[in-house]
């Protein structure tokens, strides 16, 4: 089964962050959500010769949350996909794996 990632990726101005974030609070969509913060380690993979990043596809290891036995960690695909200025969707599939190590 095929799963599709739809992602958009914004460029936002690194100057004066906090004022940022007070305006983007004032969106009432943003407003009613409680922002969130994670621990996140990834860990790509390829062959020495780079043979996934020639057909550009992403293996990747991440744990989510701090280190220890309440850490999650995920195994992902990804695939080459269609990319449209900011928007970008491809292949992705990803699936829990018991640690640091792929399966």
């Amino acid at each position: 089964m095929s799963a599709t990632e739809t992602e958009l990726k914004l460029a936002l101005p690194p100057r004066d962050a906090a004022a940022l974030a007070v305006r983007l609070m004032r969106v009432p969509a943003l407003a009613r959500a409680t922002p969130v913060r994670e621990h996140l380690v990834s860990l790509y993979h390829d062959t020495p010769a780079q043979d996934l990043l020639r057909q550009r596809v992403a293996l990747r290891l991440r744990r989510e949350g701090p280190e220890g036995a309440g850490a999650r960690w995920l195994q992902t695909l990804k695939t080459a996909g269609d990319t449209t200025s900011a928007l970008s969707q491809r292949g992705e599939w990803e699936m829990p794996v018991a640690g640091p190590a792929l399966e």
